[in-house]
């Protein structure tokens, strides 16, 4: 199959935890093949060749390259979220974002570890250049409720660290006379009635 290529992997005996390490620049999959790995004595370090070609940026000789990947163990975390927390009047039509410190692994960021409360249902997607999750409701939320966005600790970075523990942040919508448009029009009559003054025009 033309669409396989060798990847490297790290595996942590002690958490058990596989990390992928032949990662585009942009947290995707690497387009070519990656492999002759070595690893440090204190398991920091990682060299491998791969003549993969975005791994990089501007990366175009069309030749193996020797890449070291170093371990770092700090966990990422979330810097900024849309709605802020404990807002009010938050639009109910709008998406919930979370931006976070680091470029993050997209596998890991989707409908189990990006959740909402109140039973909201919705897709989620990652955006490696702005390294933003967004959740986008199946539907406009309800009018007036307090929301409860959560970020959970299976979002990881691309060293394979999870957030050190659940994000959360909520936040409350609209009231419905706040979402504009009182102003309906009856052709029929081609009067326009106001219903916030409750006269006829």
């Amino acid at each position: 199959d033309s669409k396989r290529k060798e990847d490297v992997f790290l595996h942590d005996r002690e958490t058990g935890q596989t990390v992928r390490l032949s990662v585009s620049n942009q947290g995707g999959e690497a387009d070519h093949h990656s492999n002759d790995p070595s690893i440090s004595g204190d398991g920091l370090y990682v060299a491998f060749e791969s003549d993969a070609t975005n791994l990089v940026a501007s990366d175009n000789n069309n030749i193996f390259d020797i890449f070291v990947y170093e371990r770092e163990s700090l966990p990422p975390t979330v810097t900024l979220t849309s709605p802020v927390d404990s807002a009010t009047n938050a639009a109910v039509g709008a998406d919930i974002t979370a931006t976070f410190s680091e470029a993050m692994q997209a596998s890991t960021i989707n409908t189990n570890t990006f959740t909402m409360d109140n039973g909201v249902t919705g897709t989620v997607s990652y955006d490696a250049n702005s390294t933003t999750a967004t959740f986008t409701p199946t539907s406009n939320l309800n009018y007036d409720t307090t929301y409860t966005a959560t970020i959970t600790t299976g979002a990881e970075d691309l060293a394979g660290n999870g957030l050190q523990a659940n994000h959360s942040w909520s936040f409350t919508t609209q009231s419905e006379g706040n979402s504009g448009g009182h102003i309906g029009c009856f052709i029929a009559t081609a009067a326009c009635w106001s219903r916030m003054a409750g006269e006829v025009k």
